[in-house]
C-alpha cells in the first residue's frame, strides 16, 4: 500500500468514525505509523479489513494492529478444522502414501496451513498406520492444525519487524514435530 492508498483509507475511516480525536492522531504522528506498519499489504486488503471492523460495529476506529489482524482472518484460515480432516482424507484417497510430494502439493493449493498441519502430522505415517486409531490420528491432527494456523498466523502479524529473527517453516515444523507424542499402534 502506498501513502496516496493509506491517505484515502484514512478519510474514509474519518467517515466511519467521525467521533474518534482525528487531528489529535495526526499531530502526534499516529496516523502516520499505522500507514508505515501496514505498508507491507495490498491498499485493497486494508479497505476490505477495515470495512469488515466497521461492519462488525466497532465504535472506535481500529489501529493498524486490528487491520493486520483483520486481513489475516480475512485472506487466511477459512478452513475449519473438520474441512481441513476432509482434506486429509480426501489427499489420501487420491494420492495414497507412495506419492506424498504430489498430496502435499496439492493440500498446499487447497490450504497452506492444511498442508503444514499434514506435513506436521507425517502424510506417510498416517497413510500406513492402524485405521483403527482414526480418534486418535484426528484429536493429534486438529491440535497440530490449530497450532500451525496460531503459528502461522503469528509469523504473518510479525512479518517484516526488523531485529525479529525469521524461522522457516521447515524448523517449525520439526520443533513442533519433536514436542508431540508419537502415534502408533503400541504408544
Amino acid at each position: 500500500m502506498n501513502r496516496a492508498e493509506w491517505a484515502e483509507i484514512g478519510r474514509a475511516m474519518q467517515r466511519l468514525w467521525p467521533m474518534a480525536d482525528w487531528d489529535r492522531l495526526a499531530e502526534r504522528g499516529t496516523l502516520e505509523v499505522w500507514g508505515t506498519d501496514m505498508a507491507d499489504f495490498d491498499g485493497e486488503q486494508v479497505k476490505a479489513a477495515v470495512t469488515s471492523l466497521y461492519r462488525d460495529g466497532r465504535e472506535w476506529p481500529p489501529n493498524s494492529a486490528h487491520i493486520r489482524n483483520r486481513i489475516l482472518e480475512l485472506s487466511h484460515g477459512s478452513v475449519t478444522e473438520g474441512e481441513a480432516w476432509e482434506l486429509l482424507q480426501r489427499a489420501v484417497r487420491k494420492f495414497g502414501h507412495a506419492a506424498d510430494d504430489k498430496a502435499n502439493e496439492w493440500l498446499a493449493e487447497q490450504d497452506p496451513i492444511v498442508a503444514e498441519a499434514v506435513q506436521r502430522l507425517g502424510y506417510r505415517d498416517y497413510c500406513l498406520s492402524n485405521l483403527d486409531d482414526q480418534t486418535t490420528w484426528r484429536a493429534q491432527f486438529r491440535r497440530i492444525f490449530e497450532q500451525a494456523g496460531e503459528q502461522v498466523a503469528k509469523g504473518r502479524r510479525y512479518e517484516g519487524i526488523p531485529g525479529l529473527p525469521q524461522r522457516e517453516p521447515r524448523q517449525l515444523a520439526d520443533a513442533l514435530r519433536e514436542q508431540l507424542p508419537q502415534i502408533d499402534g503400541g504408544t
